[in-house]
């Protein structure tokens, strides 16, 4: 199986693919289940406001703590090209996996060791590797290290919870829960239907991306044309262009509520088939559990 990841950063989604062909980087790379506590722990979290209201997490990794972007579009944990020269790690290209991101730009990506890292002091992540991906410049500027994904967190016993009105991290014991929203696995990541106006949609659970967007390559795009002029967002490849943006119905389960959104350029992969990305926008508002296998939503109106 072809395995890949998507990192999504600052404001939008910056995905890339792994395998001999590419297809969107968004399968996990991390080789070996991380270690979380089950005691229920908590700790609080930041927020990059200036970049859309990005959820933050200090993360340490030889002796060093900075601040990670929390990212649920991407599959794996990632270390940002700075830091890891920073750290003094050797990192290489091992030929046998290439990247392309959302839009299908290319990315590079090499691999070091697999230093330890704790997260917000609640456990500690001990890949068998770590991606490395030079990033633009902004990342360093503003002191973003890398990406955390949630997902790779959670383990069958722990359920990870970001309580984002509450600024809020915990690891609690796993419990089964019932859900009226619909999900499905996405090499990596998760998929939840939604309606965009009605229309049936699956988006991408993107905690990485400050605007909820759909790409140019869904049918529902199509139906609902954007309008209006949008801002240019700084992906891992760099800026990307915003055709436009409009108001919208978006509803899942039982939640609704008016979001703006974007429509980008780009398509879905086979891998992760997708309409667009729910982003850090609506999920502000919510309370978003990441357990092993899928995600629930609790959000306030």
């Amino acid at each position: 199986m072809q395995r890949a990841i998507c990192t999504t950063a600052l404001a939008l989604v910056g995905c890339a693919q792994l395998g001999p062909s590419p297809v969107a980087l968004r399968a996990s790379v991390a080789e070996t289940a991380p270690v979380v506590q089950i005691v229920p722990l908590a700790t609080q979290i930041g927020f990059a406001d200036s970049l859309g209201h990005l959820p933050l997490i200090r993360t340490t990794i030889a002796g060093k703590s900075h601040w990670f972007l929390i990212d649920s579009g991407a599959s794996t944990h990632i270390l940002a090209g700075w830091f890891a020269r920073d750290l003094g790690l050797v990192s290489l290209d091992t030929g046998k996996r290439s990247g392309v991101d959302h839009t299908g730009k290319p990315i590079a990506l090499r691999y070091t060791g697999g230093v330890a890292a704790s997260v917000g002091g609640l456990g500690d992540v001990v890949p068998e590797s770590w991606p490395v991906v030079d990033l633009p410049d902004t990342f360093e500027q503003i002191g973003i290290a890398g990406f955390i994904s949630p997902q790779r967190l959670a383990s069958e016993r722990s359920d990870i919870v970001f309580d984002f009105p509450k600024r809020e991290m915990r690891v609690e014991p796993h419990v089964a829960q019932a859900t009226s929203v619909r999900t499905a696995a996405c090499e990596g990541s998760v998929v939840l239907h939604a309606n965009i106006n009605g229309h049936a949609t699956r988006l991408l659970v993107d905690t990485g991306a400050s605007r909820t967007d759909l790409l140019t390559s869904s049918p529902v795009a199509a139906i609902l044309p954007s309008r209006g002029r949008a801002q240019a967002f700084i992906t891992a490849t760099g800026p990307l262009s915003v055709l436009g943006t409009q108001s919208a119905q978006l509803t899942f389960g039982r939640f609704s509520t008016t979001a703006d959104v974007a429509t980008v350029v780009g398509r879905d992969d086979a891998s992760c088939p997708r309409d667009g990305a729910l982003a850090m926008d609506v999920l502000r508002n919510c309370r978003v559990t990441f357990s092993s296998r899928d995600v629930h939503l609790a959000c306030a109106r």
